[in-house]
Protein backbone atom coordinates (compact mmCIF):
# COMPACT_ATOMS: atom_id res chain seq x y z
CA UNK A 1 0.00 0.00 0.00
CA UNK A 2 1.39 3.25 -0.99
CA UNK A 3 -0.76 6.14 1.90
CA UNK A 4 -0.47 9.89 1.40
CA UNK A 5 -0.93 12.15 4.58
CA UNK A 6 -2.22 15.54 3.37
CA UNK A 7 -2.00 18.36 6.05
CA UNK A 8 -2.30 22.29 5.96
CA UNK A 9 1.61 22.27 7.25
CA UNK A 10 3.56 20.47 9.48
CA UNK A 11 4.33 23.13 12.15
CA UNK A 12 3.02 22.83 15.51
CA UNK A 13 -0.85 21.64 15.96
CA UNK A 14 -2.98 18.92 16.89
CA UNK A 15 -3.79 17.80 13.74
CA UNK A 16 0.08 18.29 12.42
CA UNK A 17 1.17 15.90 15.44
CA UNK A 18 -1.22 12.76 14.62
CA UNK A 19 -0.41 13.24 11.02
CA UNK A 20 2.68 12.65 12.06
CA UNK A 21 2.08 10.32 14.61
CA UNK A 22 -0.08 7.69 12.71
CA UNK A 23 1.72 8.14 9.74
CA UNK A 24 5.31 7.81 11.21
CA UNK A 25 3.63 4.05 12.96
CA UNK A 26 1.79 3.06 9.75
CA UNK A 27 5.33 3.46 7.84
CA UNK A 28 6.60 0.89 10.40
CA UNK A 29 4.13 -1.65 9.03
CA UNK A 30 5.46 -3.90 6.38
CA UNK A 31 3.62 -3.53 3.24
CA UNK A 32 3.05 0.34 3.77
CA UNK A 33 4.68 2.86 2.16
CA UNK A 34 3.90 6.70 3.51
CA UNK A 35 4.60 9.83 1.57
CA UNK A 36 3.40 13.73 3.23
CA UNK A 37 1.99 16.41 1.71
CA UNK A 38 2.01 19.98 3.01
CA UNK A 39 -0.28 22.31 1.62
CA UNK A 40 1.67 25.25 2.74
CA UNK A 41 4.88 26.23 2.48
CA UNK A 42 5.59 26.12 5.99
CA UNK A 43 8.68 24.78 8.06
CA UNK A 44 8.48 21.10 8.86
CA UNK A 45 8.73 20.92 13.18
CA UNK A 46 8.04 17.30 13.19
CA UNK A 47 10.77 14.12 13.08
CA UNK A 48 9.73 12.37 9.94
CA UNK A 49 12.43 8.87 9.43
CA UNK A 50 12.27 9.22 5.49
CA UNK A 51 12.28 12.84 4.76
CA UNK A 52 12.58 12.27 1.16
CA UNK A 53 8.50 11.24 1.56
CA UNK A 54 7.79 14.08 2.73
CA UNK A 55 6.61 17.35 0.03
CA UNK A 56 5.56 20.75 0.11
CA UNK A 57 3.71 22.94 -1.95
CA UNK A 58 5.16 26.08 -3.90
CA UNK A 59 4.66 29.10 -2.15
CA UNK A 60 1.88 31.50 -4.17
CA UNK A 61 2.49 34.41 -5.36
CA UNK A 62 1.24 37.80 -4.50
CA UNK A 63 -0.13 38.36 -8.08
CA UNK A 64 -2.47 34.99 -7.94
CA UNK A 65 -3.34 35.61 -3.75
CA UNK A 66 -4.51 38.87 -4.96
CA UNK A 67 -6.33 37.62 -8.37
CA UNK A 68 -7.56 34.39 -5.65
CA UNK A 69 -9.37 37.08 -3.45
CA UNK A 70 -11.23 39.04 -6.25
CA UNK A 71 -12.24 35.91 -7.82
CA UNK A 72 -13.29 34.93 -4.27
CA UNK A 73 -15.27 38.42 -3.70
CA UNK A 74 -17.52 37.66 -7.05
CA UNK A 75 -18.28 34.36 -6.73
CA UNK A 76 -19.64 35.22 -2.98
CA UNK A 77 -21.17 38.19 -4.12
CA UNK A 78 -23.45 36.31 -7.46
CA UNK A 79 -23.89 32.58 -5.30
CA UNK A 80 -22.82 33.64 -1.81
CA UNK A 81 -20.69 30.31 -1.99
CA UNK A 82 -17.69 30.30 -3.74
CA UNK A 83 -15.67 27.23 -6.02
CA UNK A 84 -13.14 26.41 -3.76
CA UNK A 85 -11.91 24.11 -6.26
CA UNK A 86 -11.04 27.34 -8.97
CA UNK A 87 -8.44 28.24 -6.23
CA UNK A 88 -7.20 25.02 -5.23
CA UNK A 89 -5.28 23.49 -9.18
CA UNK A 90 -2.27 23.46 -7.41
CA UNK A 91 -2.84 21.67 -5.31
CA UNK A 92 -5.01 19.51 -7.06
CA UNK A 93 -2.61 19.00 -9.46
CA UNK A 94 0.25 17.84 -6.54
CA UNK A 95 -1.84 15.41 -5.50
CA UNK A 96 -2.08 14.45 -9.23
CA UNK A 97 1.64 14.05 -9.64
CA UNK A 98 2.25 12.19 -6.05
CA UNK A 99 -0.62 9.49 -7.19
CA UNK A 100 1.59 9.16 -10.64
CA UNK A 101 5.18 9.12 -9.92
CA UNK A 102 4.90 7.23 -6.53
CA UNK A 103 1.32 4.85 -7.05
CA UNK A 104 -0.41 6.58 -4.27
CA UNK A 105 -3.54 3.84 -4.10
CA UNK A 106 -4.55 5.55 -0.53
CA UNK A 107 -5.04 9.56 0.42
CA UNK A 108 -5.99 10.19 3.95
CA UNK A 109 -7.41 14.43 3.60
CA UNK A 110 -7.65 16.04 7.40
CA UNK A 111 -9.67 19.63 6.30
CA UNK A 112 -12.42 21.05 4.59
CA UNK A 113 -10.54 22.42 1.66
CA UNK A 114 -9.30 19.59 1.14
CA UNK A 115 -12.78 17.59 1.31
CA UNK A 116 -13.95 20.05 -1.10
CA UNK A 117 -11.32 18.42 -3.57
CA UNK A 118 -12.09 15.29 -3.66
CA UNK A 119 -14.92 14.88 -6.40
CA UNK A 120 -12.63 16.23 -8.61
CA UNK A 121 -9.79 13.82 -7.50
CA UNK A 122 -12.36 10.96 -7.75
CA UNK A 123 -13.00 12.11 -11.56
CA UNK A 124 -9.38 11.32 -12.90
CA UNK A 125 -8.70 8.21 -10.22
CA UNK A 126 -11.67 6.81 -9.31
CA UNK A 127 -9.89 3.85 -7.90
CA UNK A 128 -7.90 6.08 -5.36
CA UNK A 129 -9.25 5.33 -1.86
CA UNK A 130 -10.19 8.56 0.15
CA UNK A 131 -10.61 8.71 3.82
CA UNK A 132 -11.59 11.82 5.20
CA UNK A 133 -10.13 12.64 8.64
CA UNK A 134 -12.33 15.11 10.47
CA UNK A 135 -10.51 16.58 13.07
CA UNK A 136 -13.08 19.58 13.91
CA UNK A 137 -16.08 19.82 15.61
CA UNK A 138 -18.91 19.32 13.23
CA UNK A 139 -19.49 23.15 14.07
CA UNK A 140 -16.20 24.34 13.94
CA UNK A 141 -15.75 23.05 10.41
CA UNK A 142 -19.51 24.10 9.38
CA UNK A 143 -18.44 27.94 10.35
CA UNK A 144 -14.72 27.21 8.51
CA UNK A 145 -16.31 26.11 5.10
CA UNK A 146 -19.67 28.14 5.03
CA UNK A 147 -18.25 30.00 2.08
CA UNK A 148 -17.85 26.57 -0.22
CA UNK A 149 -20.51 24.48 1.84
CA UNK A 150 -21.87 22.67 -1.07
CA UNK A 151 -18.26 21.73 -2.40
CA UNK A 152 -17.45 20.39 1.26
CA UNK A 153 -20.79 18.33 1.83
CA UNK A 154 -20.37 17.02 -1.70
CA UNK A 155 -16.54 15.86 -0.69
CA UNK A 156 -17.67 14.59 2.69
CA UNK A 157 -20.45 12.12 0.36
CA UNK A 158 -17.81 10.68 -2.28
CA UNK A 159 -15.45 10.02 0.11
CA UNK A 160 -14.32 6.43 0.50
CA UNK A 161 -13.98 6.71 4.45
CA UNK A 162 -14.54 9.13 7.41
CA UNK A 163 -13.10 9.01 10.14
CA UNK A 164 -14.11 10.78 13.56
CA UNK A 165 -12.99 11.71 16.61
CA UNK A 166 -16.02 11.91 19.19
CA UNK A 167 -19.37 9.54 18.59
CA UNK A 168 -20.66 13.45 18.16
CA UNK A 169 -19.12 13.78 15.50
CA UNK A 170 -19.88 10.26 13.88
CA UNK A 171 -23.90 10.66 14.39
CA UNK A 172 -23.52 14.17 12.60
CA UNK A 173 -21.86 13.31 9.15
CA UNK A 174 -23.06 9.99 8.97
CA UNK A 175 -26.15 11.45 7.71
CA UNK A 176 -23.69 12.29 4.06
CA UNK A 177 -22.01 9.22 4.45
CA UNK A 178 -22.22 6.11 5.94
CA UNK A 179 -18.95 4.91 5.82
CA UNK A 180 -17.73 6.02 8.87
CA UNK A 181 -15.00 4.95 12.02
CA UNK A 182 -14.70 6.02 15.70
CA UNK A 183 -11.13 6.52 15.94
CA UNK A 184 -9.34 8.69 18.69
CA UNK A 185 -6.44 10.19 18.94
CA UNK A 186 -3.68 9.33 20.65
CA UNK A 187 -0.34 10.53 22.07
CA UNK A 188 2.36 8.78 24.48
CA UNK A 189 4.67 11.85 25.96
CA UNK A 190 7.59 9.13 26.65
CA UNK A 191 6.33 9.65 30.89
CA UNK A 192 7.68 5.99 31.51
CA UNK A 193 5.02 5.85 34.72
CA UNK A 194 6.33 9.47 35.77
CA UNK A 195 3.48 10.56 37.53
CA UNK A 196 2.23 14.21 39.00
CA UNK A 197 3.16 15.20 42.43
CA UNK A 198 0.60 17.29 42.85
CA UNK A 199 2.22 19.59 45.56
CA UNK A 200 2.35 22.57 43.51
CA UNK A 201 0.33 25.53 43.47
CA UNK A 202 0.83 25.55 39.41
CA UNK A 203 -1.95 25.06 36.66
CA UNK A 204 -0.82 23.82 33.41
CA UNK A 205 -2.33 25.08 30.12
CA UNK A 206 -0.98 24.01 26.91
CA UNK A 207 -2.73 25.54 23.65
CA UNK A 208 -1.66 26.62 20.06
CA UNK A 209 -1.69 30.38 20.57
CA UNK A 210 -4.69 31.56 18.25
CA UNK A 211 -7.48 33.91 18.94
CA UNK A 212 -9.21 32.55 15.24
CA UNK A 213 -13.16 32.11 16.23
CA UNK A 214 -12.20 32.64 20.09
CA UNK A 215 -11.72 28.44 20.21
CA UNK A 216 -8.69 28.05 22.45
CA UNK A 217 -10.83 30.87 25.26
CA UNK A 218 -7.52 33.20 25.71
CA UNK A 219 -9.45 35.71 26.92
CA UNK A 220 -11.20 32.86 29.35
CA UNK A 221 -7.98 31.86 30.53
CA UNK A 222 -7.07 35.22 31.11
CA UNK A 223 -10.29 36.38 32.90
CA UNK A 224 -9.85 33.37 35.42
CA UNK A 225 -6.47 34.49 36.01
CA UNK A 226 -7.97 37.81 37.38
CA UNK A 227 -10.07 35.87 39.86
CA UNK A 228 -7.58 33.34 41.06
CA UNK A 229 -6.37 33.63 44.88
CA UNK A 230 -2.49 35.14 44.51
CA UNK A 231 -0.72 32.01 45.41
CA UNK A 232 -1.68 30.08 42.35
CA UNK A 233 -0.18 30.66 39.06
CA UNK A 234 -0.82 29.15 35.15
CA UNK A 235 2.03 28.54 33.17
CA UNK A 236 1.28 28.82 29.70
CA UNK A 237 2.77 26.46 27.04
CA UNK A 238 2.13 26.56 23.34
CA UNK A 239 2.90 28.83 20.01
CA UNK A 240 1.29 30.72 17.63
CA UNK A 241 1.37 33.42 15.10
CA UNK A 242 4.15 36.42 16.26
CA UNK A 243 0.49 38.70 15.69
CA UNK A 244 -0.82 36.59 18.28
CA UNK A 245 1.68 36.08 20.56
CA UNK A 246 2.34 39.95 21.21
CA UNK A 247 -1.84 39.86 21.13
CA UNK A 248 -1.60 37.57 23.99
CA UNK A 249 1.49 39.26 25.81
CA UNK A 250 -0.68 42.88 25.68
CA UNK A 251 -3.20 40.75 26.83
CA UNK A 252 -1.76 40.04 29.95
CA UNK A 253 -0.60 42.76 30.40
CA UNK A 254 -3.18 45.50 30.27
CA UNK A 255 -5.31 42.96 33.07
CA UNK A 256 -2.46 43.23 35.04
CA UNK A 257 -1.73 39.03 35.72
CA UNK A 258 1.79 39.20 34.40
CA UNK A 259 2.49 37.88 38.00
CA UNK A 260 0.12 34.98 37.37
CA UNK A 261 0.42 34.09 34.26
CA UNK A 262 4.04 32.70 32.73
CA UNK A 263 3.44 32.27 28.94
CA UNK A 264 6.54 29.85 28.18
CA UNK A 265 5.91 29.08 24.69
CA UNK A 266 6.76 26.41 22.51
CA UNK A 267 7.84 23.07 24.36
CA UNK A 268 8.48 19.86 23.38
CA UNK A 269 10.02 16.23 24.17
CA UNK A 270 11.48 16.80 28.01
CA UNK A 271 10.55 20.38 28.63
CA UNK A 272 6.72 19.77 27.76
CA UNK A 273 7.02 16.83 30.04
CA UNK A 274 8.41 19.04 32.51
CA UNK A 275 5.38 21.61 32.38
CA UNK A 276 2.90 19.08 32.88
CA UNK A 277 5.03 17.15 35.86
CA UNK A 278 5.57 20.84 37.70
CA UNK A 279 1.81 21.35 37.98
CA UNK A 280 -1.32 19.60 39.87
CA UNK A 281 -3.85 20.67 37.64
CA UNK A 282 -4.90 20.86 33.91
CA UNK A 283 -7.49 23.36 32.34
CA UNK A 284 -8.84 23.43 29.22
CA UNK A 285 -10.44 27.15 27.90
CA UNK A 286 -11.34 26.27 24.61
CA UNK A 287 -14.64 27.28 23.06
CA UNK A 288 -14.92 24.53 20.80
CA UNK A 289 -12.66 21.23 20.59
CA UNK A 290 -13.14 18.43 18.86
CA UNK A 291 -10.83 15.95 20.58
CA UNK A 292 -8.18 18.16 22.94
CA UNK A 293 -4.48 16.04 22.46
CA UNK A 294 -3.86 18.28 24.78
CA UNK A 295 -6.43 17.12 27.88
CA UNK A 296 -5.01 13.50 27.25
CA UNK A 297 -1.43 14.02 27.43
CA UNK A 298 -2.04 15.84 30.95
CA UNK A 299 -4.17 12.93 31.64
CA UNK A 300 -1.47 10.67 30.89
CA UNK A 301 0.69 12.01 33.73
CA UNK A 302 -1.80 11.75 36.14
CA UNK A 303 -3.16 15.41 36.24
CA UNK A 304 -7.09 16.23 37.47
CA UNK A 305 -8.58 18.25 34.49
CA UNK A 306 -10.90 20.52 34.51
CA UNK A 307 -12.66 22.19 31.37
CA UNK A 308 -15.24 24.00 29.98
CA UNK A 309 -17.77 21.94 28.15
CA UNK A 310 -17.15 21.24 24.55
CA UNK A 311 -17.42 17.80 22.62
CA UNK A 312 -14.11 16.71 22.63
CA UNK A 313 -13.86 17.47 26.65
CA UNK A 314 -17.31 15.56 26.91
CA UNK A 315 -16.10 12.86 25.11
CA UNK A 316 -12.56 12.23 26.90
CA UNK A 317 -14.24 13.19 30.44
CA UNK A 318 -17.01 11.13 29.86
CA UNK A 319 -19.16 13.53 30.40
CA UNK A 320 -17.73 14.29 33.66
CA UNK A 321 -16.81 11.04 35.02
CA UNK A 322 -12.85 11.17 34.50
CA UNK A 323 -12.93 15.24 35.34
CA UNK A 324 -14.72 18.60 35.65
CA UNK A 325 -16.42 20.05 33.40
CA UNK A 326 -17.95 23.90 33.45
CA UNK A 327 -20.14 25.25 31.52
CA UNK A 328 -19.26 27.47 28.27
CA UNK A 329 -18.65 31.08 29.69
CA UNK A 330 -19.00 30.60 33.28
CA UNK A 331 -15.71 31.98 34.93
CA UNK A 332 -16.84 32.11 38.20
CA UNK A 333 -17.55 28.89 38.76
CA UNK A 334 -14.38 27.83 36.52
CA UNK A 335 -12.30 30.01 38.78
CA UNK A 336 -14.02 28.11 41.73
CA UNK A 337 -13.09 24.33 40.69
CA UNK A 338 -9.71 25.26 40.43
CA UNK A 339 -9.35 26.79 43.91
CA UNK A 340 -10.99 23.83 45.12
CA UNK A 341 -9.43 20.72 43.67
CA UNK A 342 -5.72 23.11 44.57
CA UNK A 343 -6.91 23.09 48.15
CA UNK A 344 -8.01 20.08 48.98
CA UNK A 345 -4.75 17.13 48.02
CA UNK A 346 -7.27 14.27 48.63
CA UNK A 347 -9.68 15.28 45.87
CA UNK A 348 -6.77 15.77 43.04
CA UNK A 349 -5.30 12.60 44.02
CA UNK A 350 -8.91 11.00 43.75
CA UNK A 351 -9.04 12.85 40.26
CA UNK A 352 -5.80 11.97 39.37
CA UNK A 353 -6.79 8.22 39.73
CA UNK A 354 -9.65 9.20 37.26
CA UNK A 355 -7.44 10.60 35.07
CA UNK A 356 -5.11 7.71 34.69
CA UNK A 357 -8.14 5.55 34.12
CA UNK A 358 -9.26 7.17 31.48
CA UNK A 359 -6.17 7.61 29.68
CA UNK A 360 -5.44 3.80 29.40
CA UNK A 361 -8.57 4.03 26.95
CA UNK A 362 -6.82 5.92 24.65
CA UNK A 363 -3.66 3.34 24.31
CA UNK A 364 -1.49 4.11 21.30
CA UNK A 365 -1.22 0.79 20.26
CA UNK A 366 -5.20 0.36 20.52
CA UNK A 367 -5.30 3.29 18.40
CA UNK A 368 -3.51 2.16 15.90
CA UNK A 369 -4.36 -1.17 15.48
CA UNK A 370 -7.63 0.64 14.28
CA UNK A 371 -5.85 2.12 11.65
CA UNK A 372 -4.48 -0.54 10.18
CA UNK A 373 -8.08 -2.78 10.87
CA UNK A 374 -9.28 0.00 8.32
CA UNK A 375 -6.55 0.27 5.94
CA UNK A 376 -6.27 -3.25 5.16
CA UNK A 377 -10.28 -3.55 4.94
CA UNK A 378 -11.70 -4.52 1.58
Amino acid sequence: MNLCFVSSGFEIGGVERMVNFVGENLGAQEDIDVYYYSMSHTRIMWNFKNIDHVFIAKSSSLFSILVRKIYRRIDLSFRHEYDVNIFQHQFIRDIDQLIIKFGIDTLVLTSGYQFAAIPEIKKKYPNVRIIAWIHESYKTINTITQEFHDYFVAGIREADELVCLTENSVQYFSKWNTHISLIHNAIDLGNNGQLSSLTSKVVSYTSRITFYLGSKGLDLLTNIAQKLPPDVDIEVAGVGSSQDETEFRNMIISKQIADKVNFVGLLQGKELLSHYLNSSLFISTSRTEAFSLVILEAMSVGLPIVAFSTSGSRELLSEGKYGILVDQLDVESFTKKITSLLNDRALLKYYQKLSLERSHAFDAKKVMKQWVDLLIAD
